[in-house]
């Protein structure tokens, strides 16, 4: 976090880290700086959760220049809201994550989402008008696809794992491009 002076890190109980809302408006960001990596490790301690990362062109400039993000293996809850980045090609998540409650709504040439394995829960609007996300891999152990989760989105083909028990409403309200879905029996 190159020049961060307002980012406020603390350690509370299960070692979750934990950002000051603030802390990407004291980002200066270059263009060789389109990459943002959540650490899974941080002052030799072990970071389980990122929660609170606000990434947008409303707060920040890093939004402009953001073109992949790249969270550790290690982290298992994820809440960052990373909307608005036209330039967001790319989402790498790790293995060990079991919760993802993000927005990227709005990244417009996100493409690529990759989904570990493990993955239960799909967060309100966290895919919401990108446009150019035409295929995602839901993994088997998504039990919830929360409201709005790809509405508006790319999305052509949808094959809904066995598992999942719960859609809520609107999750793929408006999907123009989606011409197949493939439900569990």
């Amino acid at each position: 976090f190159l020049e961060c002076d307002h980012m406020i890190l603390k350690y509370i109980p299960y070692a979750e880290l934990d950002y000051d809302e603030y802390c990407a408006s004291g980002i200066t960001v270059k263009e060789e700086y389109s990459r943002v990596i959540i650490p899974s490790m941080l002052d030799n301690k072990k970071i389980v959760a990122a929660t609170g990362l606000y990434v947008d062109e409303i707060n920040n400039q890093i939004s402009y220049y953001l073109e992949e993000l790249i969270v550790e293996e290690g982290i298992k809850f994820l809440q960052v809201h990373c909307e608005n980045c036209p330039h967001l090609k790319k989402i790498s998540l790790p293995y060990s994550m079991l919760f993802l409650n993000c927005e990227f709504s709005n990244c417009k040439n996100l493409e690529e989402a990759d989904l570990p394995d493990n993955i239960e829960y799909l967060g309100w609007s966290i895919f919401e008008d990108c446009e150019k996300l035409e295929f995602i891999q839901l993994p088997l152990s998504l039990k919830a696809i929360d409201g709005w989760a790809f509405c508006h989105s790319g999305l052509k083909t949808i094959v809904i794992p066995s598992g999942t028990k719960i859609i809520y409403d609107k999750a793929f309200k408006e999907c123009g491009n989606l011409k197949t879905v493939v439900l569990p029996k």
